[in-house]
Formats: structure tokens, sequence, C-alpha cells
């Protein structure tokens, strides 16, 4: 199925980044960012403009996309996946 499609059928979001099996938003994107900084939900829901709640929402749903347990282990995927820029060493 095209990505197109994917689209039309509501299975994957109209906008963000997307790998051969993943489909993260951009506000998906903007949280993973924020945490990858050290952001916790709070900093992060003021610093978007968003409710904590509405936070945690989108960190569960990065969790599952991503198949993390952590924030760790979820700023490391998106890292590999290309949807965040690895840290500088």
């Amino acid at each position: 199925m095209s990505l197109a499609t994917q689209q039309r059928a509501g299975t994957v979001p109209r906008s963000g980044r997307y790998t051969d099996s993943v489909a993260v938003t951009d506000r998906e994107l903007a949280v993973l960012g924020l945490m990858a900084d050290g952001l916790i939900a709070t900093a992060i829901a003021r610093r978007l403009g968003i409710s904590p709640r509405t936070v945690s929402k989108h960190i569960e749903n990065i969790y599952r996309k991503l198949g993390a347990h952590d924030r760790t282990t979820a700023v490391l995927r998106g890292q590999t996946m290309g949807f965040l820029r690895a840290a500088p060493r």
C-alpha cells in the first residue's frame, strides 16, 4: 500500500517522518527532540504550550512506535532511525 493510500485511510499521519515501518508525527518528533535534550514532561508541556497529559500520551505513542520502554531507548532508537541527530562526541 502506498503512503498516499495509507494517509487517505488514516493509518499514517499526513505530516511527520517515516521509515519503512514507523510513522512519527511532527508533534511526536518535537516531544522526542525535547526528551533528547533532557526535559521532563512538564517542561516539554510548557515549551510546546500543551498539557502534561498530552505530552504523556505523545511519549506513550513514541514508546509504542519505536518499541521502547524508557526515554533513553526511545532517544537512541530515534537517532538510529534518523528521526534525531546523533549527539556530537
